[in-house]
């Protein structure tokens, strides 16, 4: 089974850090997603739900949410995402999010696995480096 993809978003719902895999499967850079709202890239229909769990948690309780993204030419992705809270070594306080692609989107990616270097580089990235 793949590992999830990442991100680290600090407690105003802003990405601080962001798996690079996850970007290129979402068609975005790294660079125009930091200090960016995770709202930025959640579907319509899920944006309240996800705002409302954020906001519940307080930076001090995981949760979990069934949620679409949306890529940058618009596509659809659906995933699990599990935020838990995170404490930097610098003692700043953020939300660590897993990421695992669901139904569809888990096939498509796994069909694309021997080709894609999205895929190459999420087999290869490291878990546990941030």
């Amino acid at each position: 089974m793949p590992q999830p993809f990442w991100t680290l978003v600090d407690l105003d719902g802003r990405f601080a850090d962001i798996d690079p895999a996850f970007c290129g499967l979402l068609g975005r850079s790294r660079e125009s997603l930091i200090s960016k709202s995770i709202l930025a890239i959640t579907h319509p229909d899920d944006k309240a739900d996800t705002a409302a769990d954020f906001v519940r948690s307080k930076g001090d309780v995981s949760f979990a949410i069934v949620k679409r993204y949306v890529g940058a030419t618009g596509e659809v992705v659906w995933a699990h995402a599990l935020a838990t809270p995170y404490r930097s070594v610098s003692g700043r306080r953020h939300m660590l999010g897993s990421i695992w692609l669901t139904g569809p989107d888990l096939a498509i990616m796994r069909q694309r696995s021997r080709t894609s270097a999205i895929f190459q580089t999420f087999e290869r990235w490291p878990t546990g480096t941030i």
